[in-house]
């Protein structure tokens, strides 16, 4: 079997991709945590407790806060730069019994079924995981209710999805 496809990228998708990996990735707990700190950390200041410990915690919050917002920044901005590589912004996607092949002006890279740890399924976009060091967005705009289907067939085959 090989199917091949045509992938649509857009900025907005880029971004989306990014925040969406970046909540998934940090979880729930991450942000009740943060929450639970800080309402210690101002409840303690109305106190007026201004010992050293509380401004060991302000700093631990302020770190909690500054760190994603790197992150999401720093890799939002290297998809955007990807993006405007990609000149048209579209990417052929085929599909074989063994492995997904995804190309563009800036390069391809192949990924045997095997390798895909994850699929986060969005309703525009899917994110596969591969390890923890390799991830792709595969755009749904292009992809009908049947290629949706011969594709998840394939992940369920590898045991993915």
């Amino acid at each position: 079997m090989k199917e091949t496809y045509t992938l649509r990228y857009s900025k907005d998708l880029v971004k989306r991709a990014v925040l969406s990996y970046f909540f998934r990735k940090m979880g729930k707990s991450y942000f009740i945590a943060i929450a639970l700190l800080s309402g210690y950390f101002v409840y303690e200041l109305i106190d007026g407790n201004q010992s050293w410990i509380i401004g060991l915690i302000g700093a631990v919050i302020g770190f909690a806060f500054i760190i994603p917002v790197a992150g999401i920044v720093g890799h939002i901005r290297i998809g955007l730069r990807k993006l405007v590589e990609m000149k048209d912004a579209t990417a052929t996607l085929t599909i074989t019994d063994n492995c997904l092949i995804v190309q563009s002006a800036i390069g391809s890279s192949e990924i045997t079924w095997k390798t895909i740890t994850e699929v986060w399924q969005y309703p525009d976009y899917w994110v596969m995981l591969s390890g923890g060091s390799f991830l792709m967005t595969i755009p749904q705009s292009e992809l009908d209710d049947d290629r949706r289907k011969s594709i998840l067939a394939m992940l369920e085959k590898a045991k993915i999805a």
